[in-house]
């Protein structure tokens, strides 16, 4: 990106390189370690999507509630093991706000379905990105994903997908998960 301008707009510059087909997403400061090593993280999003299709598989982690100021985190019906069907998408909720609405039944109390950095999209996205687009131009606001997420969402309300990740996810973007990434990946198993 030129300049910051969220999340929204550095996707949007992949467009190209997309050609129209879905795409998957890995956030550059995240880091995973899978339950298991015969599928990696990223597999299992890919295999869900293939399985389900639709607008959008995401890979998802479970969080606890003092987690969710720095995530985003929605909440899904499940309809297969670990597959749900997205409901609603909030960025960074307020824990009052995630009780009324991300609870999953599921899941257990304090408990709630986070992005994990992974991301599988159907090139609809782009078309809500661009929509957002013209009104966050006009109004000189950051393009953020999760806003053309719950676009998406609103247009595909049977078959956007998330799916909980089998694995840890750590975000990179401070020491402290820096260092927990760097311990996790050090312990796990080589494959060769």
């Amino acid at each position: 990106q030129p300049q910051p301008r969220g999340l929204g707009d550095a996707v949007m510059l992949a467009e190209y390189y997309a050609a129209g087909e879905p795409f998957m997403m890995l956030l550059g400061d995240h880091a995973w370690v899978s339950d298991d090593r015969s599928r990696p993280s990223a597999a299992q999003v890919v295999d869900a999507y293939a399985e389900h299709r639709g607008a959008a598989m995401v890979g998802m982690q479970v969080v606890q509630a003092e987690m969710l100021p720095s995530v985003g985190a929605a909440r899904g019906r499940l309809v297969k093991d670990r597959v749900y069907v997205c409901e609603d998408i909030i960025e960074k909720p307020p824990a009052a706000v995630a009780k009324q609405r991300l609870v999953c039944a599921d899941l257990g109390p304090g408990k709630y379905l986070a992005h994990n950095g992974i991301y599988l999209f159907s090139p609809e996205i782009f078309d809500c990105i661009r929509e957002l687009g013209r009104a966050y131009r006009q109004a000189g606001e950051e393009l953020q994903l999760t806003s053309a997420q719950q676009l998406l969402l609103k247009r595909h309300p049977q078959d956007y997908f998330l799916i909980h990740v089998a694995g840890r996810c750590m975000d990179c973007g401070s020491p402290a998960g820096y260092a927990d990434a760097f311990d996790a990946i050090r312990k796990a198993p080589c494959r060769t």
